[in-house]
């Protein structure tokens, strides 16, 4: 374990100071272009292969907590006085049945608005 943190490291290192395949022009000017996932994809494995798999995880995460938000609210409507009886499991799958019945709602109404328009 310690072995592959020094290793990831070593390639953090590289990566900051442009060294190896880093140093090159080309992964640099795409750098500016690119998605940083699909340049981390392109040009990681290179240099840095065993720093690639984390920094591909974490910039493919969302930039915001709306989606946890959403489910938060959803779970505090679902969870009001008349349903605190329910167990955790019941809820959970009752916060799901909530949520999936309002995107299937905000879904058919783009589909008529999409359908209004000529």
């Amino acid at each position: 374990m310690q072995e592959a943190a020094a290793r990831a490291m070593a390639q953090y290192s590289r990566y900051t100071n442009k060294e190896g395949g880093f140093s090159r022009a080309i992964p640099m000017e795409n750098a500016k272009t690119m998605a940083p996932h699909a340049w981390w994809e392109q040009y990681g494995m290179e240099s840095c292969p065993d720093l690639q798999p984390i920094a591909i995880k974490l910039l493919c995460l969302p930039a915001s907590a709306s989606g946890c938000e959403q489910n938060w609210s959803c779970f505090a409507y679902v969870h009001s006085d008349s349903h605190k009886c329910l167990t955790i499991r019941n809820t959970t799958n009752l916060v799901w049945v909530y949520s999936n019945m309002h995107l299937a709602q905000r879904v058919q109404a783009l589909e008529q608005l999409h359908q209004a328009q000529p």
